[in-house]
């Protein structure tokens, strides 16, 4: 009787099996993980757009914005989807599952070069954003005041790029979607002052802009979130196709909503004048121009960790 009752008192009772790091549960609520996904998604392409309206027309462009926004939600949520009946974690893996391991190269690939361009895109921005927003104060700025402005920009958005966890970027996200909606309100305000210079009409005039397929790749490009789409995935708590597809909608609306309005306020105030980033229109010496440049540049700043996370994802694949 001994040993019988030695082995039962060595026996795990109701031990539950190890978790592998790829079947932990995620941190974040379907809000945050829509606000995170919507700073990935609301990036350097929004200032474009009023000029893409110039091109396709303000009814037409604005129709094609909400369509573009919602077959994103459609695609990345079909990705998912997808992926959970594939028992793939990653993009890299469904392309795996579909294309073998050359699709899963091919994409993993791609994303990292995509996301290292999309990193590197934002900085350049923020420098000229940055150059001009100090020309209000300075006629004259130092020779290499722009390369300065740069690196400060890296060092500052090094921290949260070194999170283990990307839950962990939803208070910067909250700042940089607040930041593009007070932008938002800065460009609607200076239409209000400024005057309408764009045309309502539902189709752009043939001499005023390059025509709809000209625009369709600056929608298009403006909701690009398919690369970030799993690693905001698996953040989520209680992940569930059906439960992402709210922080989807979520994400999506509100990107939708902002360009919808930045893009119309921006392309009614200069009209056939509007130039290929709209903050470059306004005066130097404006108060809220001065203003909007600032905000976009914080939101250039905290647009960086998203397309890191992204390229350590696939380089970790």
């Amino acid at each position: 009787a001994a040993p019988l009752l030695e082995d039962a008192t060595e026996a795990p009772v109701n031990e539950a099996p190890e978790q592998t790091p790829e079947e932990e549960d995620g941190r974040s609520t379907i809000l945050g993980v829509g606000i995170n996904l919507a700073n990935a998604i609301v990036g350097s392409g929004i200032v474009g757009l009023p000029a893409a309206l110039k091109d396709a027309g303000l009814g037409l462009g604005c129709f094609l914005l909400i369509g573009m926004a919602f077959t994103v939600h459609v695609v990345v949520v079909a990705l998912v989807r997808d992926a959970e009946l594939l028992k793939a974690t990653s993009y890299g893996d469904l392309a795996k599952a579909a294309l073998g391991s050359v699709g899963e190269v091919l994409v993993c690939g791609g994303q990292f070069v995509f996301d290292v361009g999309a990193a590197l895109t934002y900085l350049i921005i923020f420098g000229d954003t940055a150059v001009s927003s100090v020309e209000f104060f300075v006629a004259k700025p130092c020779k290499h005041l722009r390369l300065i402005c740069v690196a400060g920009a890296g060092l500052a958005a090094l921290p949260p790029c070194l999170l283990r966890d990307v839950s962990g970027l939803e208070g910067i996200s909250l700042l940089s979607v607040a930041a593009v909606f007070a932008a938002t309100g800065v460009v609607i305000s200076e239409l209000c002052t400024r005057g309408q210079k764009g045309t309502l009409a539902i189709t752009a005039p043939s001499d005023e802009g390059r025509g709809v397929v000209a625009a369709l790749g600056l929608f298009a490009f403006a909701f690009v979130c398919q690369d970030s789409c799993f690693l905001y995935y698996r953040s989520l708590k209680q992940r569930t196709p059906s439960r992402f597809s709210k922080s989807t909608g979520l994400a999506l609306g509100s990107s939708a909503l902002l360009c919808v309005l930045f893009s119309a306020a921006g392309y009614l105030t200069y009209g056939s004048q509007t130039s290929s980033n709209i903050l470059n229109d306004y005066p130097i010496k404006d108060i809220r121009a001065l203003i909007a440049r600032v905000l976009y540049a914080i939101t250039m700043v905290f647009g960086i960790p998203s397309s890191v996370f992204v390229c350590r994802q696939a380089g970790h694949a």
